[in-house]
């Protein structure tokens, strides 16, 4: 027994403390870039020269694709792509339509509508309605006649404050220019262009 130390009298006794050395450098990081989620999305169009028709009928200006998500354990990180033809509106849907059906499949796109009337463009993001900021970096790119992507606009990263009331994210290459259509195309071009689309889908 004579010879036993305890291990916290001997760390606290016997062992000297480390001096610091003069001029040695301090460190630390702050990453930003540690929970940004990544995700690539493809929505195809198909039977384009029909869809101005079938937008009529349906009393819209433009169609969306589904749901999805970039961050799978976020429920607020949901968007839906919204196309165009003329480059006008971008309500996808009638909001009194999805709060009073009990369709799930027309419902659940209720929130996707809180943005401004007035915003016109061919092809745009939109991000499900919050309150909750986020930053975002996207970009778009179009299938061409021999099926590649070709960038269309330059990648954007913007920052959505958080805000007092919901309201939806909307980005896209020609919200704010004059001129409207894919890579300036009218719709007509469109469909006879081999610039884009692979016979009648896009």
């Amino acid at each position: 027994l004579g010879a036993a130390r305890l291990p916290s009298e001997e760390s606290t006794f016997a062992k000297p403390k480390p001096q610091p050395t003069p001029g040695a450098l301090a460190k630390t990081t702050t990453s930003y870039a540690s929970n940004v989620v990544k995700r690539d999305f493809v929505w195809e169009v198909s039977g384009l020269s029909w869809l101005e028709q079938q937008l009529a009928q349906e009393g819209r200006e433009c169609t969306s694709s589904d749901i999805f998500h970039v961050h799978p354990n976020d429920s607020d990180s949901k968007y839906v792509l919204v196309y165009s033809p003329r480059g006008a509106s971008l309500l996808h849907a009638d909001a009194n339509v999805c709060d009073e059906s009990s369709d799930w499949d027309i419902y659940k796109f209720r929130d996707f509508l809180f943005f401004d009337e007035n915003l016109r463009g061919t092809l745009a993001l939109v991000r499900g309605a919050d309150s909750f900021g986020t930053n975002l970096c996207y970009r778009f790119f179009v299938r061409d006649a021999r099926g590649d992507f070709r960038p269309w606009g330059e990648a954007r990263r913007v920052a959505v404050p958080a805000r007092d009331h919901v309201a939806c994210f909307v980005g896209g290459p020609d919200l704010e220019t004059e001129a409207k259509g894919l890579f300036g195309l009218t719709f007509e071009e469109l469909l006879g262009s081999e610039r884009v689309g692979r016979g009648d889908d896009l």
